[in-house]
């Protein structure tokens, strides 16, 4: 569960057993359902989001994944790339906190690790196997 601001919320769902090259199926989307009905009964003033960690966009035509966005390896390397940037970057600046924490926000903008930005450049939509 991820608050990306006031209105947004993105319900995360990550399987560690998952095969290689298995499509998102109907039990997953169960799963991630699940978890969407318990953060709107937590959070209903907040839109929610879910998303399923994937090793790609593939989905199974009964997963009825309409709505669901995908995280895929890809895009979380990407994330550990750019995050590794913004670091190195980072650890070369000798600043008080106040400056510190400019420089920070330059740097997330900088390498699109705003949260505001996340949905946009990190989550993808689920494509239907035919």
């Amino acid at each position: 569960l991820w608050l990306i601001n006031e209105k947004k919320g993105i319900i995360i769902e990550a399987k560690s057993r998952k095969k290689e090259h298995n499509a998102f199926r109907k039990e997953e989307h169960g799963q991630l359902l699940i978890a969407e009905r318990w953060f709107k009964t937590k959070f209903p003033d907040i839109e929610a989001l879910p998303v399923s960690v994937h090793q790609d966009k593939i989905a199974t035509k009964a997963s009825f994944a309409e709505g669901v966005k995908v995280l895929t390896f890809d895009n979380i390397l990407l994330i550990i790339k750019e995050t590794k940037k913004l670091y190195s970057q980072l650890i070369d600046y000798h600043l008080d906190e106040k400056a510190l924490e400019v420089q920070c926000q330059k740097l997330l903008l900088q390498f699109d690790l705003l949260s505001e930005r996340f949905v946009e450049k990190y989550l993808d939509t689920f494509e239907t196997m035919t």
